[in-house]
């Protein structure tokens, strides 16, 4: 072991000096060549910098003097007799020194009183062997059904949707290597696929490559060339594989999605009309066209009514019974009484959705004749006697009538001709909702509906007046023209 410095003396109890500093050298990674050089920082002359030794003090009668060597051959030589300048630390080692190998870099110091000192060493890594590629040239390894086959949609289907493929072992591979992939409709367009770098347990394990399904559906169909390029962390040039023609067929083919069929509404096609009688017992039942083509993985969606909008309705068509079926809520039905809903499906496979031609429902709503009329008790012959009628009211009742339903809003609305004359006008319900207690007894069971006997007290007596019922099937979306309550009217006529 040299002998370093003490105070103003060197001995064999201080430590080595500081080793020498090359800014060019790579950050080191995990299992990769330690203090790497690029290959473009050897074909220049590399930049060295000394650091600063303890006591120097030099001078024209006692000079220091600093040997830079070269895996222990002195390469820079420099001698000071006046206090040594920052810029005179850095050194510059002749290119022709920076072969292929590992190196060993230090310098040796002696200063004014004649003691010398060692540096560590530092150790610099120089690779200038590029990769070699395994046999074919490298050529990708594909499954033997892609290479006889070419890439299908049923590849692509029993296979996660991706192909795989094995790089053969090549020498040379180390961690910091960048592997470069890429799917060309023409040979070495290198239109890239994905990059990544490879870490040190990477190594030794099989290299695979994925191409995924949404990539190789987005460059299309027809003949392919696969391959990839290596480039070392050292930066020598990079190595291609020669490629792989893949034939490439993953278009479906294009499926004719019939419409689907509506055994209760009339019409063909893409415009349909729905008696809403066809569902007061059942929910509304559609099935596919028996010529419409679904594949045993493929789930098929029935939508009725412009998703996210008041009742409307998704169901996946059954796959029990019968499989090719769905039963759309009778109570969807009857919120689309009187509009146009909206029916298509949607099939869902291996990632991807088709929707069919959407069909058009007009719902009709019941004619009025089949709605039940309200009835107003002490209401006898046509006639309503005020006289009868209690100080709480006349009570209207109104039966329960078809599709009924908590969704629905009631409106029950009291005309007639006051006794100085003019129209005057009493809502006996307004907006009420349908409570579930209502679906199965009607309104005003419970006697809470009433026309005010203060108010037929001021209509004008041996006079008809009218009580007319309105509901709206969607909770208010759309109503009945006040001209045209679609429930009977009620025309008593009103005597003393």
């Amino acid at each position: 072991m040299s002998t370093p410095f003490t105070d103003k003396t060197i001995t064999d109890k201080t430590i080595l000096l500081d080793p020498a500093q090359v800014d060019a050298l790579l950050e080191d990674i995990e299992g990769g060549q330690p203090n790497l050089l690029h290959i473009d920082d050897t074909l220049v002359p590399l930049k060295v910098e000394v650091p600063q030794w303890p006591h120097s003090d030099p001078a024209p009668d006692t000079t220091e003097t600093l040997w830079l060597s070269w895996n222990g051959v002195v390469v820079v030589e420099k001698h000071w007799s006046a206090p040594v300048q920052p810029e005179e630390r850095v050194l510059m080692i002749e290119a022709r020194h920076l072969v292929e190998g590992l190196h060993r870099l230090d310098y040796r110091v002696k200063i004014y009183n004649g003691e010398q000192a060692q540096s560590q060493p530092l150790s610099i890594t120089i690779d200038k062997t590029a990769p070699a590629l395994g046999g074919d040239q490298g050529m990708l390894e594909f499954p033997a059904e892609v290479v006889s086959g070419g890439v299908t949609v049923a590849y692509l289907a029993d296979n996660d949707d991706q192909v795989q493929a094995g790089i053969p072992d090549y020498r040379e591979a180390r961690a910091g290597d960048v592997l470069t992939w890429y799917w060309d409709a023409e040979p070495f367009e290198f239109n890239e696929v994905d990059s990544r770098t490879l870490a040190a347990d990477e190594v030794e394990a099989p290299l695979v490559l994925t191409f995924s399904g949404d990539m190789i559906r987005a460059r299309g169909d027809g003949p392919r060339y696969v391959h990839y390029r290596v480039q070392d962390r050292a930066g020598n040039a990079p190595v291609d594989s020669r490629p792989v023609g893949i034939d490439v067929a993953v278009t479906p083919i294009p499926r004719e999605l019939h419409w689907l069929h509506v055994e209760a509404a009339a019409g063909v096609g893409e415009l349909l009309v729905l008696d809403p009688d066809m569902v007061v017992l059942n929910d509304l039942l559609v099935a596919l066209d028996p010529a419409t083509q679904i594949h045993p993985d493929e789930e098929v969606w029935v939508q009725w009514g412009e998703p996210g909008t008041f009742g409307a309705f998704r169901g996946r068509v059954d796959t029990a019974g019968n499989p090719r079926s769905c039963r759309i809520p009778k109570a969807s039905v009857a919120i689309a009484m009187g509009k146009t809903a909206v029916l298509y499906y949607e099939v869902l496979s291996a990632g991807q959705s088709l929707l069919s031609t959407p069909q058009w429902v007009r719902v009709q709503t019941f004619p009025v004749n089949e709605m039940p009329t309200v009835q107003c008790a002490g209401h006898m012959g046509g006639v309503l006697s005020l006289a009868a009628v209690p100080p709480g009211g006349a009570k209207l009742t109104l039966a329960r009538w078809k599709l009924i339903s908590t969704d629905q809003l009631v409106r029950i609305v009291v005309t007639g001709v006051a006794a100085e004359g003019g129209s005057i006008r009493h809502e006996a319900l307004y907006d009420h909702r349908v409570t579930g207690e209502e679906v199965g007894t009607g309104i005003g069971s419970d006697g809470s509906v009433v026309i005010a006997r203060a108010f037929l007290a001021r209509l004008m007596l041996g006079q008809v007046f009218s009580v007319k019922v309105y509901v709206s099937f969607d909770l208010g979306e759309t109503w009945p023209l006040e001209v045209a309550p679609n429930f009977p009217l009620l025309s008593p006529r009103l005597l003393a």
